[in-house]
């Protein structure tokens, strides 16, 4: 199945090892979603439905990986929407923050790109 991630499980990230992804789609890479706002929560990024945008990836996994997947996003706060990505037929799960107050207490990631903002910020 497919999944898309934009935080720790991204390539060169601390979760992307822990779960074992494989390389993103190529074509999906570094792919822009639209519809959605990244804040920094500290040591990973949560995101809320707002009129910007976010850098993700799209990985090929397995059903059981996937489970872990959810069962750690779902307990740390986040919940699972379907959304469409241009390009794909089927909509694919992303997870979401549950609490909107991240939006005012948080910093806001402007750029979208999880792993630049953590470039950025050890610069």
């Amino acid at each position: 199945m497919r999944i898309i991630v934009y935080g720790s499980l991204r390539k060169g990230l601390h979760n992307h090892d822990r779960f074992q992804m494989r390389e993103p789609l190529t074509r999906f890479k570094d792919h822009v979603l639209d519809g959605f706002d990244m804040f920094d929560l500290g040591s990973y990024p949560g995101i809320l439905r707002g009129a910007g945008s976010i850098i993700v990836e799209i990985h090929v996994i397995s059903r059981e990986k996937y489970e872990r997947i959810k069962r750690m996003e779902l307990s740390s706060g986040y919940h699972e929407e379907l959304v469409k990505v241009k390009g794909i037929r089927q909509k694919l799960p992303i997870f979401v923050r549950n609490d909107e107050r991240d939006r005012t207490f948080k910093n806001r990631v402007l750029s979208g790109d999880w792993k630049k903002y953590l470039h950025d910020r050890k610069s």
